[in-house]
């Protein structure tokens, strides 16, 4: 496996060979703090898309800074994050609140990697300097540009919300807001902006109609979130190459092509694409697609595997992740897998799964930065930064626990069904779904007291049940499930 993964990574050039910087990781924090703070998903409490985009990325990025840290293996990973943009000056702008910076992260050498990501952002310039002091241990100097001294706080109030205090209380003000006051506020512009995207959404099935038949897709689509009029745009320009380009855009045939925030290939072989990202940057990963077909064929492979020595246990993988490329996600695989093989292989192992002893249960494979633990549904969860003797630890201990937690989530995935269709009718909505984040107990009693509100003048509104108050530019309501 570990060839095809160097193969991929040498035809792109991502791979470059360093010599690892002995960092700490006090070092590593203190350096990146204007950079965690510029992302932190605190600051985006009122664009639950953008929160869920750092909060992912910088897992991602902590995890991978924690492999190089540790001398562990890493692959090149690409993460997109959302900074306040400076020059946006009103809510009323949109999407031009924010601008968005995609980091390429393909390097050992942990100096070199913080300079990097500075960098990336615009933040420093002379960034992260090692110095030998009199041949003893190094230390670490960060400056600004024309010697300016570095203080976060400066960073901090430079990219957080304009209208936002230093303490922070400003964050949970709109949370705070009443429904009614929302909805008095914000009902009428939603309602206009939902009625002319109308005619977006029907020219987007019609462009996506075109391209699959052209292309002989299985399925084009993008990922809830993203306006109409940015999925357009891509769709336009997808559409383009596909007259322009028709010999090179071959390889798609027979894919499912999925149009979101960032671009590359899942590890169930669908092909993502940054509707950000130039037309020029996609062909150049359709030209891997032969690469990237072989890292898919092996992920079963390595699904299995971890499956037998789990007790038959399915492997499924998190669909929710908003981006995994496929040869990350063999990375985890294989990790877990080896340190299973080891643990059992262990002289004084006492901790033993059965043949099909797990058959009827799930497990995730997450990123190394998340923690141990069960799902709502009683699946387990495990990042491959664990060793095996607690996963099989934890896996036996809680195996009861897990039955029970299925058990409970199928009965309030029924109460949250009847709840939602009950809502939708009364109010006669146009759409009603809810954030992943939103549990199905959360999303019933939102639901039921929603149902209960006399005259909220929802009807043929489109709402999101989430953990904040927002309206997208397709006119889409996101309220808090405990909204008031």
């Amino acid at each position: 496996m570990f060839f095809l993964l160097s193969r991929l990574s040498l035809k792109q050039s991502f791979c470059r060979c360093m010599v690892t910087r002995h960092l700490s990781c006090a070092q590593t924090k203190a350096a990146l703090k204007p950079f965690y703070f510029a992302v932190h998903p605190d600051l985006f409490g009122q664009y639950p898309i953008q929160r869920s985009i750092n909060e992912d990325s910088l897992k991602r990025l902590n995890s991978y800074l924690e492999d190089i840290q540790g001398k562990k293996p890493v692959h090149p990973t690409h993460l997109m994050f959302y900074l306040k943009n400076d020059s946006a000056t009103s809510l009323e702008e949109g999407s031009d609140l924010f601008k968005t910076v995609r980091v390429s992260l393909f390097s050992r050498d942990v100096q070199f990697t913080i300079s990097h990501i500075l960098k990336t952002c615009g933040m420093l310039e002379d960034l992260v300097t090692l110095h030998q002091n009199d041949g003893q241990d190094r230390k670490m100097s960060v400056a600004l540009p024309y010697g300016a001294p570095l203080h976060w706080l400066h960073v901090y109030q430079q990219f957080r919300d304009r209208q936002t205090p230093i303490d922070l209380a400003q964050l949970q003000k709109n949370s705070r807001s009443t429904l009614k006051d929302f909805l008095d506020k914000n009902l009428k512009n939603a309602k206009e902006k939902q009625e002319s995207s109308k005619t977006l959404l029907d020219q987007n099935k019609l462009l996506s109609d075109r391209i699959c038949k052209e292309l002989r897709l299985r399925k084009l689509k993008w990922e809830n979130g993203w306006s109409h009029t940015s999925c357009h745009g891509s769709l336009k320009n997808f559409l383009k190459l596909c007259h322009s380009k028709q010999s090179e855009l071959k390889s798609l045939h027979g894919r499912t092509v999925v149009f979101t925030d960032w671009t590359g290939i899942d590890p169930r072989g669908c092909v993502m694409l940054n509707i950000q990202d130039v037309p020029e940057f996609w062909l150049s990963l359709f030209n891997s697609l032969e690469d990237y077909d072989v890292l898919v064929s092996q992920v079963s492979t390595w699904e299995r595997r971890l499956s037998s020595l789990l007790g038959d246990m399915q492997i499924v993988f998190d669909e929710e992740s908003p981006s995994i490329l496929v040869a990350v996600y063999l990375n985890y695989l294989y990790r877990v897998v080896s340190s299973l093989r080891r643990g059992y292989l262990t002289p004084d192992a006492s901790v033993y799964i059965k043949p099909g002893e797990f058959k009827n249960f799930t497990a995730r494979i997450l990123s190394p930065a998340d923690s141990l633990s069960l799902s709502l549904n009683g699946e387990f969860r495990i990042p491959p930064s664990i060793p095996s003797e607690l996963i099989l630890e934890f896996v036996l201990k809680h195996k009861q626990k897990s039955v029970d937690l299925y058990q409970e989530n199928e009965r309030n995935l029924l109460t949250e069904e009847e709840a939602l269709l009950d809502c939708k009718h009364k109010l006669q909505l146009a759409s009603l779904s809810k954030d992943c984040s939103v549990s199905p107990l959360q999303m019933s009693d939102c639901c039921e007291r929603l149902s209960k509100q006399e005259n909220p003048d929802l009807e043929n509104a489109s709402v999101v049940v989430s953990k904040y108050y927002h309206v997208n530019d397709d006119g889409v309501l996101s309220i808090p499930w405990n909204w008031k």
